[in-house]
């Protein structure tokens, strides 16, 4: 995307760079986010969009991963360039940081392609420079100097060092306690790497010695007494000797470093990078955004905007007047040009940069401060904000105006977003109106999407009667005699312009005077909007009660779901505790008759007796769990009740494994036709397997006779399909809940909601609905046989 300087200072986009480049942990990502730009395809833009989801993710899960790093590592990378340079101890522990901060990151995130993908792509892309760290980190303290371990020779020298720099002190410090009176000071000192004692001038002890300074009075010399000369010799030496095996580890350092320049330079990139996504991330954060809609379908869709530095400006104000009134405008595909209308000072001007600097920003990767924001796939941002006059250059408010305009139909490249301010202005205004039409006109034939702010009464009458154009004003409080800021779409807006003088202090005569020279004919086009705007007011009050409703209504029905759930659950609990004391009661009583026969046969038919009682009472427990759609099972008959049986009922005569019709019954037993047989069984061995003629099934929470249970099985001939178009979203998901019950019920293991394409907020709350419906098991689009996007299908559960 092509933005111009011009547009990039208009729009204000430098504070939010900076603002970014605030939250950035490095100097590598601080100078990515103070030189970023927009991305040119909108495929980019896309995928850093992604990329800064995946940072707010990453932040919201584990925190700031540990990329950090003090200080820009470019001048020594710069450096290991050159052949035979050798850097020093603290730029090596620089470039070793950077190594250090690459290997974290690539431990902290290379692997995890499952949640950050992008992320783990720029950290898995960093080369490996954990054997650099492991090199040189453990012998570099945090202030730079070098440890004793970085080599053996080292170690050797500075013990030895040590050993004659304490020699040289204990013989240094015995002069002290013998000379107590020839010395100006009870303590030794060093001068020019040698170790002396401060001796008063003139004294005798000044003369056995060598001299190695004078203080500034002159009255202390600095002696190096004979006794310790051989020694300082060799503490020098030793000393030397030293600073030249810094020199090699130095060295030897560099080369290694050197050899992996490029990969250093490829970590210092890695690394600013994936600091600048996490900048973006926190930056998202600390503005409430969201991800932008990069669509292709053409038009502009902003919902609840805030323009970021004027929020972050009033913020530090405080207060309700400290407060960003959000920005709500729409373009649909088919209109091209936006006219905002309304009094001076009343947000036209904040509207057209809001929407100009989260256009740039959702093209840099950024997410924006609102609740929804959705714009074409754009090449350029045009921009012609504010008064351009110039002394210097001889051009009045108008020529500077079209000298930008001409700028831009040079450059023109679309698709563009073109954003003009005060269009027309500056000259005749049936000129200026002309000439704005005119230039409109171009624009949109030339492929261009346009906002513009106007005062002109005839631009606004074009923009009533050119389909292609829409109308808005920025609201203006009649009563309080000032604007609100609030930007009303459909409607024209006054400029206002005699009551705002008035409130600013014109003396009411002329006042009034002005308003009887306005043309009657103005006045009542004034009037006639005022009406429109109040109208729309009203309307918008309407549809965000019926909001607040609709919430309230799906809050009830989101409680009632929840206690329903709850309900069944305590239900279920109480069955299978009362099926499980039943069966330990048949169980116990079974013993204790068990425990009173004497004879081996009898024992063992009240065994198999028991046996077959707990068989029983087990499947009545199930059945009875089947009538509450716990577990049931598809198939089973459409209602089984287990019961006394009466004339007419089909029974299942378990003594003969057969089924028949009840012709008489009594307490004790019942007479059953199976074919053409007729017998008398007891109603023990009887269990009802179809229910009398015109047996209704039971209503929820009807209760049954005791040992009467009920299962339900599926419904026959439920549709496979459900038509939500024209309806509402809650319309539409309270059929398509009814739907998945009867479908369930029926054992469909597939079924197709019909829902079009429309603006697709019927199909994303039909697709939200079915991922969290206890019936569905899955759901994909439509196939193009199927009904395409404008059909899912849901894969039921069994």
């Amino acid at each position: 995307m092509i933005v111009f300087e011009a547009a990039v200072e208009s729009l204000e986009f430098d504070a939010v760079r900076a603002a970014l480049a605030r939250l950035c942990a490095t100097p590598m990502g601080e100078a990515l986010a103070l030189s970023l730009r927009p991305h040119e395809d909108p495929r980019q833009a896309e995928e850093a969009l992604a990329e800064t989801a995946e940072a707010r993710d990453l932040l919201e899960e584990q925190g700031r991963p540990p990329i950090r790093l003090p200080a820009d590592p470019g001048a020594p990378l710069a450096r290991l360039a050159i052949s035979g340079t050798r850097l020093g101890a603290v730029e090596i522990l620089l470039l070793v940081r950077l190594c250090a901060v690459a290997t974290a990151a690539r431990r902290a995130l290379a692997r995890r392609n499952d949640r950050w993908p992008r992320l783990a792509g720029r950290a898995g892309a960093l080369p490996d420079l954990e054997a650099l760290v492991a090199l040189i980190e453990p012998h570099l303290s945090p202030s730079g100097e070098i440890a004793d371990t970085a080599s053996p020779d080292l170690r050797r020298l500075r013990r030895r060092g040590s050993h004659l720099a304490a020699r040289v002190r204990e013989i240094l410090e015995s002069i002290l306690r013998r000379d107590e009176g020839s010395l100006s000071d009870q303590f030794v000192t060093e001068r020019g790497g040698r170790y002396v004692l401060p001796v008063r001038a003139g004294s005798p002890s000044a003369r056995k010695g060598i001299v190695h300074g004078v203080s500034s009075s002159g009255a202390t010399v600095f002696l190096e007494p004979m006794e310790t000369i051989e020694l300082n010799n060799e503490l020098v030496e030793a000393r030397e000797e030293e600073a030249a095996e810094i020199e090699r580890v130095l060295a030897e350092w560099t080369g290694r470093l050197a050899g992996r320049r490029e990969d250093l330079i490829e970590a210092a990139r890695g690394i600013g990078s994936l600091d600048l996504a996490l900048a973006r991330a926190e930056l998202a954060r600390e503005q409430r955004a969201v991800r932008p809609e990069i669509a292709g379908r053409g038009g502009l869709r902003v919902t609840a905007a805030r323009h970021p530095v004027l929020e972050q400006t009033l913020a530090r104000r405080g207060g309700v007047e400290g407060r960003v009134v959000p920005l709500t405008l729409s373009l649909e595909p088919g209109e091209r040009t936006l006219v905002i209308s309304g009094p001076n000072a009343g947000g036209k001007t904040v509207a057209l940069k809001t929407v100009g600097l989260l256009a740039v920003m959702a093209h840099c990767g950024l997410h924006v401060p609102a609740e929804e924001f959705e714009l074409p796939p754009l090449r350029q941002i045009l921009v012609d904000i504010g008064d351009r006059q110039s002394i210097v250059e001889s051009l009045s408010t108008f020529s500077a105006h079209v000298t930008a305009t001409a700028a831009m139909l040079r450059q023109l490249d679309p698709p563009a977003l073109v954003l003009l301010d005060e269009v027309g202005t500056g000259t005749d205004p049936a000129e200026g109106v002309a000439l704005a039409t005119a230039l409109l006109e171009h624009l949109m034939a030339r492929g261009a999407c346009c906002i513009v702010t106007t005062h002109h009464g005839a631009l606004k009458a074009w923009a009533y009667a050119t389909p292609e154009v829409a109308n808005a004003a920025v609201e203006f409080d009649e009563q309080k005699l000032r604007p609100t800021y609030r930007l009303i779409q459909g409607v024209a807006g006054a400029s206002s312009g005699l009551e705002i003088a008035a409130r600013l202090g014109i003396d009411p005569g002329i006042i009034d005077s002005a308003r009887s020279r306005v043309s009657p004919d103005a006045r009542q086009s004034e009037a006639l909007l005022a009406r429109l705007r109040d109208l729309l007011a009203q309307t918008e009050e309407d549809r965000e009660e019926a909001g607040r409703r609709r919430a309230l209504l799906e809050q009830e029905r989101r409680l009632f779901l929840e206690s329903s759930e709850a309900d069944l659950r305590r239900r279920k609990e109480s069955l299978e505790a009362q099926g499980a004391r039943l069966l330990d009661e048949l169980h116990r009583k079974s013993v204790v008759i068990l425990s009173r026969v004497e004879e081996r046969r009898e024992r063992l038919k009240l065994e198999r007796e028991r046996a077959k009682r707990e068989a029983e009472l087990r499947q009545e427990v199930a059945e009875d769990m089947q009538r509450l759609g716990i577990g049931a099972a598809p198939g089973r008959p459409a209602l089984v009740l287990t019961g006394p049986p009466r004339q007419g009922d089909r029974v299942f005569v378990a003594s003969l494994k057969k089924e028949g019709v009840v012709e008489e019954s009594d307490e004790e037993a019942a007479v059953v036709r199976i074919g053409s047989a007729r017998m008398r069984v007891r109603l023990e061995e009887c269990r009802v397997a179809q229910p009398r003629a015109g047996q209704d099934r039971p209503e929820p929470g009807v209760s049954l006779p005791p040992g009467v249970t009920a299962a339900f099985a599926p419904r026959e001939n439920a549709p496979g399909e459900v038509m939500l178009l024209g309806l509402s979203v809650e319309e539409a998901l309270s059929r398509l809940d009814k739907f998945l019950d009867d479908a369930f019920l029926s054992g469909r293991s597939e079924v197709r909601v019909i829902h079009g394409h429309g603006t697709g907020r019927l199909r994303g709350a039909v697709r939200e609905f079915l991922s969290t419906h206890p019936h569905v098991e899955s759901h994909r689009a439509g196939a193009a046989t199927e009904g395409g996007t404008g059909a899912t299908i849901a894969k039921l559960r069994s």
